[in-house]
């Protein structure tokens, strides 16, 4: 899957989803900007080829996991989180 910072179709519809695993899955590019409602207490995305600047992710209020390990990740996290 390549993310080039656009939504995929499935983020409008995954508001209930509260854990995301996608580890060693090949993803490359960027992280969307994702600043609607959700339920997310757990995002893993480790040991992919993300690249570029975290997003702010407005709206991730729930979260208590992010794990964005071994990728090419630049910046600080945003102060919102």
């Amino acid at each position: 899957m390549t993310n080039d910072a656009t939504q995929p179709t499935i983020y409008p519809r995954a508001y209930k989803l509260s854990k995301f695993t996608c580890e060693q899955c090949g993803l490359t590019g960027g992280l969307p900007n994702w600043d609607g409602p959700n339920e997310l207490t757990q995002v893993r995305l480790a040991y992919n080829g993300i690249t570029g600047m975290l997003p702010t992710w407005a709206g991730f209020d729930t979260l208590e996991y992010l794990d964005v390990s071994h990728n090419d990740l630049s910046g600080l996290a945003p102060p919102n989180w």
